[in-house]
């Protein structure tokens, strides 16, 4: 089996029926100041820190460029952390997109050693802080697998799985959110198309 080139990746881009317009969406996918968030799968042969950078298929809109970021978070069942972050993606060319994540050192656990720590769960955000002023911000996502995942369950305390497609509380945030409450989020079936390496 060839291992795939992504560490860890939401799911398959060749094999998932995924929605995407390189134009940008005439009406918004993602409300502006509120965090997305979806579960990565990790890959056969994966192990240690990643090289440190997160890829999505993406795409800015048109007419005024928006402010959008992207966060590395990984869990302990209960909560997300913030483990790194890009820098502002809202002016990127459309397309497959990889960029270099800055690690945050307001943890307590030391990035380079625990990077899966606790529960070995990576989730990737998405904060869209602006959104473009004609046709919106898009990034690819499946509906349909994010339904068909069986774990689109927004509450982890409720016995269910860690959910794999879910939004914040947050509805203004200017930047990402540090930590989320997983009680606290919503459960979404839109599943963004996003990958670590």
């Amino acid at each position: 089996m060839q291992r795939p080139f992504y560490d860890a990746e939401s799911f398959d881009l060749g094999t998932t029926t995924t929605t995407f317009t390189l134009a940008g969406l005439a009406s918004a996918k993602y409300t502006a100041g509120t965090m997305y968030y979806t579960r990565l799968d990790l890959n056969p042969g994966m192990q240690g820190p990643v090289n440190g950078y997160i890829s999505a298929l993406w795409s800015k809109g048109s007419g005024t460029a928006g402010s959008a970021f992207f966060g590395l978070y990984t869990t302990d069942g209960t909560k997300l952390y913030l483990l790194g972050s890009t820098a502002d993606q809202g002016s990127t060319a459309s397309g497959v997109i990889r960029k270099a994540l800055t690690f945050t050192s307001s943890l307590s656990m030391p990035q380079t050693a625990t990077m899966y720590a606790p529960v070995g769960v990576l989730y990737v955000g998405l904060l869209v802080k602006t959104d473009s002023g004609t046709n919106h911000v898009d990034v690819a996502t499946s509906s349909p697998f994010a339904v068909a995942s069986c774990s689109v369950n927004a509450d982890p305390t409720g016995g269910g799985m860690l959910p794999r497609a879910f939004y914040g509380a947050g509805t203004s945030l200017t930047a990402l959110a540090a930590t989320e409450t997983l009680s606290g989020v919503t459960a979404s079936g839109l599943l963004m198309w996003c990958a670590i390496d």
